[in-house]
């Protein structure tokens, strides 16, 4: 094969590390569908945003205890609902 199509096929491939990250936001938008409006606001503010608990509960205006339930509650919900659904992987040499 020729330089430039070497050049074409290199510029058409999809980087596995984009391929990943792209399979894994939709993994997160499909289990935060499985959660109720108030775990997954839990689940994102402390999980994805990476803030603190106490912070989050005086924002949503709830106890402490409670955010860290919706947070339970939420991640159990999104890992029942990722085993039930198989994960493609990119093929390639292993």
């Amino acid at each position: 094969m020729g330089n430039a199509a070497n050049a074409a096929t290199a510029d058409t491939m999809v980087d596995d590390d984009e391929l990943e990250r792209e399979m894994d936001r939709w993994q997160v938008a499909d289990a935060l569908k499985e959660m109720s409006t108030p775990q997954g606001q839990a689940v994102v503010q402390v999980h994805l945003r990476d803030r603190p608990y106490d912070v989050v509960a005086a924002e949503l205006g709830v106890p402490m205890g409670t955010l860290e339930s919706r947070i339970h509650v939420g991640l159990r919900t999104a890992r029942k609902a990722g085993s039930s659904r198989r994960r493609i992987r990119p093929s390639g040499p292993t």
